[in-house]
């Protein structure tokens, strides 16, 4: 049986309480930097660049995403916002990223604890959400394809 999403929402405030050791890093100046990979500290930034397929409308994708796919995907995991953003200036004028603003490492973790796997909570919250999510999901792939990516773990200065 899965967990409800309250049941989960509990959970990650439960485990927020835990201190998780920091991984060491040093600079070339020798000023020693911590991960930020414990609840209380720092945060995890998704970048995910898309591209249009080909044929695909800018302003068909834009609707989409605005009226059908964020009012679905936004706030569905606890912990975890996400924003879809359009190139306005520089090098990548007109192309789309998705941003996950994670809490922490640990909460990405709790959901995706390695490269497209999902865990059993982050299972359990897809399914709770039902047919809508899929649809939308696919529909998303559909019009954009995804062609690179990077989660970006703030340093803190010990």
């Amino acid at each position: 049986m899965f967990p409800t999403r309250l049941n989960i929402v509990f959970l990650i405030l439960f485990i927020s309480a835990i201190d998780i050791k920091s991984v060491d890093s040093q600079s070339e100046d020798s000023t020693a930097f911590s991960i930020a990979d414990d609840i209380s500290t720092g945060k995890v930034l998704g970048i995910h660049q898309y591209t249009l397929r080909e044929g695909v409308d800018p302003q068909e994708f834009e609707r989409f995403v605005t009226k059908e796919w964020s009012p679905v995907v936004s706030g569905l995991f606890p912990g975890v916002q996400l924003m879809v953003m359009k190139g306005e200036r520089g090098s990548h004028i007109g192309r789309y990223l998705i941003v996950y603003e994670i809490s922490s490492l640990y909460v990405r973790n709790f959901y995706w604890p390695t490269p497209g796997e999902q865990t059993e909570a982050a299972q359990a919250i897809w399914k709770t959400c039902g047919d809508r999510c899929t649809q939308v999901y696919n529909r998303f792939n559909e019009l954009a394809e995804r062609v690179e990516w990077t989660d970006y773990v703030a340093l803190l200065e010990k």
